[in-house]
């Protein structure tokens, strides 16, 4: 093959259009194999703690600030019934719910937050208040349903629906572009 091959002109041509095609496609994509992290940096009380005393409130700290408005922590008794006052604030970043004089047994904290870096964090945990009676209660995604229930809904797990469907529809735009500049470039050398 020599220097003045008009082939290997034609494929130094195509890497642009190709190099585009995959940082677009890695850019549409990214967010959904993004890997799920702990953003809880200290949870006090601590997951699984027993304490002597009832705490005057849960404070959750994340590695970026909570956007105010957007953080709800609810406590909540073994039998289900809620004790926390209602009232969540921000704090640098953390978020604060203060609570009433707890008597002994297990509570469930639930907890949906959306932070300034756009990711949204839910879960929940229990902890116990003097010497409770029998085992913690069992603590799953179904236990953050009071943040459901205050409309945040389905903002944990994998993309929705709607969510999909638009990121297919930028991926066909954005191959549709590639393949058009493809052919514009084509044209314009035969031509």
């Amino acid at each position: 093959m020599t220097a003045a091959d008009p082939r290997r002109g034609v494929a130094l041509r195509r890497v642009p259009a190709a190099l585009v095609l995959l940082v677009g496609a890695v850019v549409l994509l990214r967010p959904l194999f993004r890997a799920p992290e702990n953003p809880v940096v200290t949870a006090t009380p601590a997951r699984g703690a027993v304490l002597a005393a009832a705490p005057p409130a849960v404070e959750l700290a994340f590695g970026s600030r909570p956007r105010r408005g957007d953080a709800h922590v609810t406590v909540t008794a073994a039998a289900g019934q809620r004790v926390d006052r209602g009232a969540t604030t921000v704090q640098g970043t953390g978020v604060r719910e203060t609570l009433p004089p707890l008597g002994e047994g297990w509570y469930v904290v639930a907890y949906h937050v959306t932070l300034a870096d756009g990711s949204e964090p839910s879960g929940a945990y229990a902890f116990a208040v003097g010497r409770p009676a029998g085992p913690p209660p069992p603590v799953d995604a179904g236990a953050a349903a009071p943040a459901e229930a205050e409309g945040h809904a389905g903002h944990a797990g994998p993309p929705d629906p709607l969510t999909l469907t638009v990121l297919a529809a930028n991926a066909v735009v954005l191959v549709a572009l590639g393949a058009r500049l493809v052919w514009w470039r084509r044209r314009r050398r035969s031509g």
